[in-house]
């Protein structure tokens, strides 16, 4: 994602949100800063990619109509 060197492991969760704009605004003030996105996927939803103090990947998503 945004660093070069990847590590093995569990490292990456995904958590499936109601509005992606108020889970920007949730994380961006509890002092995280947003590591990608927001992404839209072919998939159908939309993401963010927020990295806690340990590396690892927190992925928010929502679902598009």
């Amino acid at each position: 994602m945004d660093v070069p060197e990847k590590r093995a492991g569990y490292r990456h969760s995904a958590i499936t949100v109601a509005d992606l704009v108020d889970e920007m605004a949730r994380v961006e003030a509890a002092g995280y800063r947003i590591a990608e996105g927001p992404v839209k996927f072919l998939g159908g939803h939309q993401a963010i990619f927020v990295r806690d103090p340990n590396g690892n990947v927190a992925e928010f998503n929502q679902p598009l109509p």
